[in-house]
């Protein structure tokens, strides 16, 4: 799992920056078109910038903006981000890839076939995202 405190100096450049370009993105599209209610992020951290972004413009959350994601990171469930997020079981994916190389490098895969797995993916519906203001 990731945290803050074991992360590697790349790891939190890349967080952090993700954070950024939320933060930026959320300023800029409530500037230009004030007409807008929701912000979609491309992951969890960039959401966070979002609604960071927001907040620091005096804007609430969700009673004038939603906020949607993609991850379902661990941290988005606590009760003060409450993220609404679509979970595509990133963590299951990561371990399922890793037993495949595995079986492979351990040749109890035959390397010629190809596997395919899918994973059901599920809104988790939050506390950032609410009924479109009028």
């Amino acid at each position: 799992i990731f945290s803050r405190d074991t992360a590697s100096e790349e790891q939190k450049g890349i967080s952090d920056l993700e954070y950024q370009i939320g933060f930026s993105m959320a300023e800029k599209c409530i500037a230009q078109n004030p007409d807008i209610t929701a912000l979609v992020g491309i992951n969890d951290m960039v959401s966070y910038g979002i609604a960071d972004g927001l907040t620091s413009c005096g804007k609430k959350i969700p009673e004038e903006y939603s906020i949607c994601s993609f991850d379902n990171v661990y941290p988005s469930r606590f009760s003060t981000i409450s993220l609404t997020t679509v979970d595509y079981c990133i963590a299951e994916r990561g371990q399922k890839a890793a037993q495949l190389v595995i079986d492979k490098i351990k040749k109890t895969a035959d390397f010629n076939s190809i596997t395919r797995i899918e994973y059901k993916i599920s809104l988790k519906e939050r506390s950032s995202s609410g009924k479109a203001r009028n």
